[in-house]
């Protein structure tokens, strides 16, 4: 099969590019901005790179010729933006280009990767793909374009575009230190000692899933997925308190004791984004992620596991993969590590 990939050099593109090449027969067409990144696989009979981006519509048109399927993973995945409207260039018009093109261009599976914040926080049990979703506030644009693209996205399928959308949950594991890959920056902080705090009481819940478990959700959703079929794709629904005492029990880095509160988190986002908007800089934090860490983001995968045969990884079992990898791979050692419970072994 020939796949043209979109955001193949972002945290879960970069992964599901290396699994395919490692795991597959599959050719590759990548469409990329700039050749020059570093994990960017080096072209081949098997890959194929393609210079541009979502608004350069013969570029697209040039690398679906001949493709059997898209997987369009692209996303501007940030907290903040001086200019908002990149947002909604990427995330809703690039999408709706890149999958118009592919209709056109007589693809016949097409999937496109979403995210858990197009489908809102949890107000009691998990969320599942049936639960209602409209709403009108939101707490950053990355969610808000996420939320307007998925409308776009669902109404294209009920047109008959052939496309299944996914909506992975937290994802984190080994792979570029992008914004997507929120759990490993944590984690470096972590076991460098530098993070000293941590936000709120603890008992607000997300969902956590291993990226390569995401990457094979995609790939059974590109065999098994049928047009208009929508699954979340997570892990593990766990409360920050119980992320910690994962984390520390496999690095043996003893968790921060200092909790801050939520208003002041609140103080400390809006001076980083006065901040950001005189040095263009990205902020440490804004109000609206302090907001987000108020909530609750967990869903229930179950359909995934039933239509597809989906499986995860515990969030314990994921960690120990992806702290092995930093200590390998990144050579990031605990500088505060305990004598006992070290990092566990597989």
């Amino acid at each position: 099969m020939k796949l043209f990939i979109t955001g193949a050099t972002g945290f879960f593109g970069s992964n599901l590019t290396d699994y395919l090449l490692r795991n597959t027969g599959h050719s590759l067409v990548l469409l990329v901005r700039d050749r020059r990144r570093r994990n960017l696989p080096a072209e081949s009979e098997r890959v194929r790179i393609v210079k541009g981006d979502l608004h350069n519509l013969a570029m697209i048109k040039e690398g679906l010729a001949g493709c059997d399927a898209v997987i369009h993973a692209a996303a501007h995945v940030s907290t903040w933006a001086r200019d908002p409207k990149i947002f909604d260039r990427v995330n809703v018009q690039g999408a709706l280009n890149m999958l118009s093109e592919a209709g056109a261009a007589g693809i016949q599976k097409i999937i496109y990767i979403s995210s858990f914040l197009a489908l809102g926080y949890s107000k009691g049990d998990p969320l599942t793909e049936a639960d209602s979703f409209k709403r009108n506030t939101f707490f950053n644009d990355y969610e808000r374009t996420k939320y307007l693209a998925n409308l776009k996205v669902m109404e294209l399928a009920a047109k008959g575009l052939p496309l299944t959308i996914l909506y992975p949950t937290v994802m984190y594991g080994p792979g570029p230190r992008t914004a997507g890959n929120l759990v490993v920056n944590l984690l470096l902080d972590y076991m460098r000692g530098k993070l000293q705090f941590r936000l709120g009481d603890g008992t607000q819940r997300w969902n956590y899933v291993f990226v390569e478990d995401v990457v094979r959700g995609a790939l059974l959703a590109l065999e098994l997925g049928k047009s208009g079929d929508r699954y979340i794709l997570g892990g593990e629904n766990v409360s920050a308190l119980k992320f910690f005492d994962t984390v520390e029990k496999v690095t043996g880095v003893r968790q921060p004791r200092l909790a801050i509160p939520f208003p002041m988190a609140r103080l400390f986002g809006a001076a980083e984004e006065a901040a950001a908007f005189l040095t263009g800089r990205i902020p440490q934090t804004t109000r609206g992620v302090v907001d987000i860490f108020q909530k609750d983001w967990i869903y229930d995968s179950a359909l995934a596991k039933k239509n597809l045969g989906f499986e995860s990884l515990s969030l314990e079992e994921g960690l120990v993969r992806t702290v092995e990898w930093i200590r390998r791979d990144l050579s990031i050692h605990s500088s505060r590590a305990k004598r006992k419970g070290a990092v566990r072994r597989q």
